[in-house]
Order: C-alpha cells, then sequence, then structure tokens
C-alpha cells in the first residue's frame, strides 16, 4: 500500500520545529534519570494505548505523543547502531542470513529515528503526524510499520527538508556539504536532485526497501538451507567491518571524518556531470573538473587535511578509490547472492550515519549540553553493552577508538601472517577474540556520533 495524495500531506505537513521545542521539557525528565516520566501515558505501550484511544473516538494527549517521538529520534539511533552492531557480528561469524536479518532493523531503526527527527512517528497501525499546529494528528490506513515507514520515506526524501538536513549535518573537513556544493556552483536545485537520488540509492525507496524486507522474512520464517546463499569468505568480511569502521572514525571535531569526505567527492563528481554543458564526467572533461576544484577550494578553508591533500584527494590523485562500503550501498544483489547482507549492512550504516546527524542536532539545539544531564541513560549503556567497567567510562566517547584501532591493528596483523588459503573463521576467532568482539559492537559510534 502506497500512501494517498492525503495522507502524503499529512506526512508533508509534520512540523520538526514543534520536536525541537520538546526537547527544553525533555531535557528537565533527565534530571529524575528518565526520558519520559510515569505520567506519559504513551511510555510503556504506545501503539495498545493508540489503538484504544482511536477505536474510543478519544482525542491523543498531544503533549505526551510529541515527548514520545522526540525522544524515539535518539533512542531509535542508538539502537540502530546495536543492530548494525549485531550484524557485523553474525557476518564475521559466517552467517549471512542473521547478518541481513539485522542489518534490516538497523534500516528500519535508522529510518524511523529520523522520521521523528522531523516530527512523524511510526507505531503500529496508527501513526502520528506533529502539524504545523504542534497538534498530534493520528491517521490509520497508511500500512502497518514497515509499509508506513518506507512509504514516509520516500514522500519525505522528495521535500527541501530532506535536501536540507542531508546537506547540513554531513560536513567533509568540519564544512557542511551545501557550502561545499554552493562553493562548486552545483545550484540548489541540484542539491534537491543529489539528496533523493541518495536516499533512493541507501535503500530508501520503496521497492529496494520491500525487496529487503523480503529478504529478512527469508532468514525469519523459512530454513536457512533450502534458500542461503552461503558465507562469504572470512577476508571479505574483514573487508566489510575493516572498511565501515574506517569511515566512522572520529577525527578532533569530525565525527565521520572519512566518510564524510567520500560522499563530498561522490556529489561533486555527480554534480559536475549533471551541471557540464556537455554532460560529460569528471574524466572525460578533468580539466574542467580540476579548475572547478580549486576555484572551490580557495573559497574554503576545510579541516583535516592539508590544501594539498584534499585537492588530490577531490581529484583521485591520492590513488585512494571509491570507498568499499559505497560501492556495496549501491549494490542490486537479491538475497540469493552472496553479496547481499554486506549490501544491506553497508546501506544501514549510511542511512544511520544521517540518523545520526539528525538526532545530534536535536542535541545540539540545547544551550550548554553537558553528557552528565544523560548520564542516567549512557552509562548503564555502555556497561551493560561491554563498552567500559561499572563506573569507569571514558573521559570522552571519542577516546573508544582507541579500542577499535587496537582491533584493527590485530586484524590487519592477522591477515599478513595468515596466508588466504589457511584463513578460517574458526582461526580467525580463536586468535583474535577480542578484535571480532570490538568490531561487532557499533554502540561506540553512536556515542561520538551524538556527539555526548
Amino acid at each position: 500500500m502506497t500512501l494517498g495524495p492525503r495522507q502524503k500531506a499529512i506526512v508533508g505537513s509534520a512540523n520538526k520545529h514543534a520536536i525541537l521545542a520538546e526537547f527544553g521539557p525533555i531535557r528537565s525528565n533527565w534530571t529524575k534519570g528518565a526520558w519520559l516520566l510515569k505520567r506519559n501515558q504513551y511510555r510503556i505501550d504506545p501503539c495498545t494505548r493508540l489503538d484504544t484511544d482511536f477505536d474510543a473516538g478519544k482525542t491523543a494527549v498531544h503533549r505526551h505523543l510529541r515527548e514520545y517521538i522526540a525522544s524515539s529520534a535518539i533512542t531509535h539511533c542508538m539502537d540502530g547502531w546495536a543492530f548494525l552492531g549485531r550484524a557485523m557480528s553474525a557476518e564475521l561469524q559466517g552467517d549471512p542470513d542473521i547478518s541481513r536479518h539485522l542489518g534490516y532493523y538497523a534500516e528500519l531503526r535508522a529510518a524511523m529515528a529520523l522520521l521523528a527527527a522531523e516530527g512523524i512517528g511510526v507505531f503500529d497501525k496508527h501513526h502520528v503526524v506533529v502539524n504545523n499546529r504542534s497538534k498530534c494528528e493520528c491517521f490509520v490506513g497508511a500500512g502497518r510499520t514497515h509499509a508506513f515507514t518506507w512509504d514516509a520515506l520516500e514522500c519525505w526524501a522528495n521535500t527541501s527538508s530532506a535536501a536540507q538536513l542531508l546537506f547540513g549535518v554531513i560536513r567533509p573537513g568540519g564544512i557542511p556539504l551545501k557550502e561545499w556544493l554552493d562553493q562548486f556552483s552545483s545550484g540548489a536545485g541540484m542539491q534537491g536532485i543529489l539528496a533523493e537520488e541518495w536516499l533512493l540509492q541507501w535503500g530508501l525507496d520503496i521497492q529496494r526497501l520491500r525487496a529487503d524486507r523480503d529478504a529478512r522474512n527469508f532468514a525469519s520464517y523459512r530454513p536457512t538451507a533450502f534458500t542461503s546463499p552461503g558465507a562469504s569468505s572470512i577476508s571479505d568480511s574483514l573487508a566489510l567491518a575493516q572498511g565501515l569502521w574506517h569511515l566512522c572514525e572520529p577525527i578532533g571535531s569530525e565525527r565521520f571524518a572519512a566518510l564524510d569526505r567520500h560522499l563530498l567527492r561522490s556529489s561533486l563528481e555527480k554534480a559536475f556531470r549533471a551541471t557540464h554543458a556537455s554532460g560529460r564526467t569528471h574524466k572525460q572533461a578533468s580539466h574542467s573538473f580540476k579548475q572547478r576544484i580549486a576555484r572551490m577550494l580557495h573559497g574554503l578553508a576545510p579541516i583535516g587535511l592539508g590544501a594539498d591533500q584534499w585537492r588530490e584527494f577531490l581529484r583521485y590523485e591520492d590513488g585512494e578509490s571509491q570507498s568499499e562500503i559505497l560501492t556495496y550501498a549501491s549494490g542490486t544483489a537479491d538475497e540469493r547472492d552472496r553479496d547481499h547482507s554486506r549490501q544491506v549492512l553497508a546501506r544501514a550504516m549510511l542511512l544511520l550515519r544521517v540518523a545520526t546527524g539528525a538526532s545530534a542536532a536535536l542535541l545540539e539545539s540545547l544551550p550548554n549540553l553537558n553528557r552528565a544531564e544523560m548520564q542516567f541513560w549512557w552509562s548503564r549503556l555502555g556497561s551493560e553493552r561491554g563498552l567500559w567497567n561499572d563506573g569507569n567510562p571514558p573521559a570522552t566517547f571519542t577516546d573508544m577508538w582507541a579500542d577499535v584501532l587496537d582491533g584493527m591493528i590485530a586484524v590487519a596483523d592477522w591477515l599478513s601472517k595468515v596466508p588466504a588459503q589457511e584463513r578460517s573463521r574458526a582461526r580467525f576467532w580463536k586468535e583474535r577474540p577480542a578484535a571480532a568482539s570490538v568490531l561487532g559492537a557499533c554502540e561506540r559510534v553512536g556515542f561520538w556520533g551524538l556527539g555526548l
């Protein structure tokens, strides 16, 4: 089922400013050690409560629903990183069916986090949009959770709000992607085209995501012995893990330094071809492309790399090819292909990057926010997931990169010492168990990505 004109209009009326405004009251809840206080009528079982209220013809408690939707943006986002970590562990263990199943749910949670940050609450049969009057408008007939999520995202991807979010939260060199493209003279219309193309490519189009849901169902409801394509090699799985973590490395104030640089380079290639008079690619008209790169860099002062390094990277003169993660994310393999699980994980990671940016923006709207205010939440989560010992969290969450770096070095060392023909999952897990554990704990990315 797709959204009808009236349903699209309701989704289009979502008011993200009302969600931002809700974080003042939510902040006061944190002093009492909770996201939502016991008085919130939707705190425990919102779907049942909405069903009951709707069937009885009751009006929603707008303040409580707004509070729930706003809080769910950040908590859905963190749950998404947790699902991605478990999916990565399954991939490393040679279980692609479980990997794509959990990867799908990482995508779903990322999508729900994005929608919540925009003022759209996904529940079960009844969904909620916080409208321009800051009222919660409930409606039915738009499908259950999975179908509505993708339909709403497809609708949202074609809005100016999607472009504003995407090109605001992706910050190569600490500069919003919008400013890079403005300097590149891509035009405002090009940004909207790019935003929609990326969101669709990363899995937000209904056709692709419904296909991924079918793949999830194969793992959930059918004997995998009948349908599984089998596991890829341990070398391929480790390459995926290394590629994903490399893109998520926090460097200084940049939360996704390498990933945002790769997204910048990809966007410039697309913008150049779309705006070039003859539609030539950056390779076919390399001189013109290099001139525009030079003019763009002259008007900016990005951090992270030196001027020559930025120029060489954006021109592909540094020898670094397109990230394997971006290649996987654009793949079209189905559930019977061994590459499919890795493609799902890549799309989930990219969507989570955007959701994390949207959630971080909500927190950044709070003046003088200190992570101690949210300790009731993150302290328990980190210790229960084994990210640190009880009562001994890292001084800053980016310090957790040291654990990841140790794991990456251990993996690289193992790959260098063990010949390809002698590599096996059993040997890797026996000889590098600590590295395997770290590479499957993506909650770390959620913590530093949210800027806490």
